[in-house]
């Protein structure tokens, strides 16, 4: 029992998205009988690691047990079940402006941070050159930046606060479209 417990720590500590925890292991009979681990399979919880359901088996007809879910077959799931954007905005040109921005980058806000893992973002990146910048998102599938980042903006007074804020250092690029503050861009490649 200890050997799952495991699983269920690390799907604790891991970021979820929207409530829902994820455990990915040997949780199914393999081909030895009496060897540890087994095929593995996706089971989610709903209501915090009350109740768990399973969602899929990866893996069927192995040689052997799995013992534990390696890295790789997280990632390969993982990828299919993400959509990820691109978007740029410039910084005013002003060097001490852009140096106070990127120091507020260093220590960005827990609401913050928070309100957009629960709107579905689960990973960004934010890289400058000069004073342009590009965003890299990864979020859930149903993600809607439209809907979404208007969400964020109301899971918490100190969100607003921040786009507030950061919008005093940024200025959109020529190429956005009329209602968009970050511009959208489009994918041209993807190295699979």
């Amino acid at each position: 029992m200890g050997y799952y417990l495991d699983f269920v720590t690390s799907a604790r500590s891991d970021p979820c998205t929207n409530g829902i925890w994820r455990i990915i292991g040997p949780t199914e009979p393999g081909p030895q009988k009496y060897g540890t681990g087994g095929e593995i399979a996706l089971w989610i919880s709903r209501d915090g690691g009350v109740t768990w359901q399973k969602e899929k088996q990866i893996t069927r007809n192995s040689p052997f047990n799995h013992a534990y879910a390696r890295r790789p077959v997280w990632s390969s799931f993982k990828e299919k079940n993400v959509k990820t954007f691109g978007m740029t905005i410039n910084l005013k040109d002003d060097s001490r402006l852009i140096e106070k921005y990127k120091e507020y980058h260093q220590n960005v806000w827990q609401e913050t941070e928070s309100a957009l893992k629960t709107v579905g973002i689960t990973s960004m990146k934010i890289f400058l050159l000069g004073r342009r910048m590009f965003m890299y998102m990864e979020t859930v599938d149903s993600f809607v930046p439209e809907r979404d980042f208007p969400k964020y903006l109301e899971q918490h007074p100190r969100c607003q606060e921040w786009d507030d804020l950061m919008r005093t250092f940024q200025e959109k690029v020529p190429e956005a479209q009329e209602d968009e503050w970050w511009a959208i861009m489009e994918q041209v490649y993807d190295l699979k």
